[in-house]
């Protein structure tokens, strides 16, 4: 029997902060998040995914598991808002718990390894290609821009954590 969430959360969080604190990885000031929603979660998908973006050379920046809130929901689909799938959307994305992912890659690298929303349309060997059930059940959500990455960030609360180390001060002479 597969063990519960529950059980192996404590693994994935101190997982998921040994991997924020030891990433010396040269950064190109370019993250982009990716938010695996609950039902990539619930099916155990998490580090499969995350492998998928690792063994492209993506560095990870910022991991974060968390139950999403209603407020953070709607914030993340704000650009949304106005569609009939709004509701649908909030609604799934505060069914069970998330994982915000923090890529240091342009959000076109990260969309075409992620796939096409509707998993009919993804290409074979994207993530939502290989992995997803239906466009309601596509596992992730991508950044589409920088800004869009720049806005998510702080509705997830990982702006920080994500922000580019500065450079290191020259040395004196």
């Amino acid at each position: 029997q597969r063990p519960s969430y529950a059980s192996r959360a404590p693994e994935i969080r101190a997982l998921a902060a040994w991997i924020c604190r030891a990433s010396d990885v040269p950064r190109s000031k370019m993250p982009t998040l990716v938010l695996l929603k609950p039902d990539a979660v619930a099916r155990g998908l998490t580090f499969e995914i995350s492998e998928r973006f690792e063994k492209r050379g993506l560095p990870l920046v910022a991991c974060k598991m968390l139950q999403p809130t209603r407020e953070q929901a709607a914030a993340h689909y704000k650009p949304l808002e106005k569609t009939s799938d709004y509701a649908a959307l909030v609604d799934f994305l505060v069914s069970g718990p998330a994982v915000v992912l923090v890529w240091d890659a342009e959000p076109a690298a990260v969309q075409a390894l992620a796939g096409d929303a509707d998993p009919a349309k993804a290409a074979l060997g994207s993530i939502r290609g290989d992995l997803a059930v239906d466009r309601a059940r596509n596992l992730l959500e991508c950044s589409a821009t920088a800004a869009d990455a720049k806005r998510e960030m702080a509705v997830w609360g990982v702006e920080e954590i994500a922000a580019p180390a500065p450079a290191p001060a020259a040395a004196a002479k």
